[in-house]
């Protein structure tokens, strides 16, 4: 018969000894240097290759960069460190940079700023709510 601390000690040899199942992700790339054409990696990403992530990435990603409000690049895959959000960069030709990042399988397929600007509603909302809020606290 066993006893409770070897019984124990087997389930969890048995738990633990069970690989892991790694995340999979859409893999690509489009970059849109000379002429616009509408390619699998921006509307089409159930069409991309997909990617087994490594055991280090936990995230999938979709990153896209607008320049002039025009889309320059966009590009999916597996990723370790997730920087979700938005950051504007070079002065004079307004770019912005969109990173959005989930951790299902295959979950890498929207367009890198459907969610954010969902939360960035929410954050303003929540800021201006505040603001009438604590007016008087501050005055």
């Amino acid at each position: 018969m066993l006893s409770y601390p070897m019984f124990f000690s087997l389930l969890v040899i048995l738990f633990i000894g069970q690989p892991c199942e790694l995340l999979h992700c859409y893999e690509c790339q489009d970059a849109f240097t000379t002429i616009w054409l509408p390619q699998t990696c921006q509307f089409n990403a159930t069409g991309a290759p997909v990617r087994e992530c490594n055991d280090q990435q936990s995230f999938c990603f979709v990153t896209k960069v607008t320049v002039v409000k025009r889309v320059t690049n966009i590009q999916r895959g597996c990723t370790d460190d997730c920087e979700y959000g938005c950051q504007m960069s070079d002065f004079g030709l307004t770019s912005l940079t969109c990173t959005t990042c989930c951790t299902t399988e295959l979950c890498n397929t929207g367009d890198g700023a459907d969610q954010i600007k969902q939360y960035s509603g929410l954050l303003l909302i929540s800021v201006m709510w505040s603001i009438l809020l604590f007016r008087d606290t501050y005055v």
